[in-house]
C-alpha cells in the first residue's frame, strides 16, 4: 500500500468518525460528553493535518492549475469556519442560531472540497 493510499483510507475513516461522532453529539444534547467531544475534535484535527500535508506537498512544487488552487483555498476557508464554529458551539451555552447552522453545514462542504483537493493533488505529491 502506497503512502497516498494510506492517507486516503485514513481520511475516509476519519470522515466517518468525525461525522458519526458529530451526529452522536448532536443527538445526545448538552452537556456534551467530554470523551466523545475530544474524539470528534482530535480526529478532525488529524484529518486536517493529513489533508494539509498532502495538498502542501503538491502546491510546494507548483503543479496546481488556478482552478484547482481555488478549490483548495475554498476548502481551507471552510475548514477554518468549521473549526471556529465548532469552538463557539462547544464553548457557549447559548450560541447564535447561525453559528450552529454554520457548524452543521460548513463541514459537509469542507469535506467534499477537501476530498476533491486531495484527489487533485494525491498523484502529484
Amino acid at each position: 500500500m502506497s503512502a497516498i493510499q494510506a492517507r486516503v483510507i485514513g481520511l475516509i475513516v476519519s470522515a466517518v468518525v468525525i461525522f458519526g461522532s458529530g451526529v452522536w453529539l448532536t443527538s445526545a444534547g448538552r452537556p456534551y460528553a467530554i470523551a466523545l467531544q475530544t474524539v470528534h475534535k482530535l480526529t478532525a484535527l488529524a484529518a486536517v493535518i493529513v489533508s494539509g500535508v498532502t495538498v502542501y506537498q503538491a502546491m510546494r512544487i507548483g503543479v496546481l492549475p488556478t482552478a484547482e488552487s481555488i478549490v483548495v483555498w475554498v476548502a481551507a476557508v471552510l475548514v477554518i469556519a468549521s473549526f471556529a464554529s465548532g469552538g463557539a458551539v462547544s464553548a457557549s451555552d447559548a450560541e447564535p442560531t447561525w453559528v450552529l447552522w454554520l457548524h452543521r453545514v460548513a463541514p459537509w462542504f469542507a469535506g467534499v472540497l477537501t476530498a476533491v483537493s486531495v484527489y487533485f493533488t494525491a498523484g502529484r505529491a
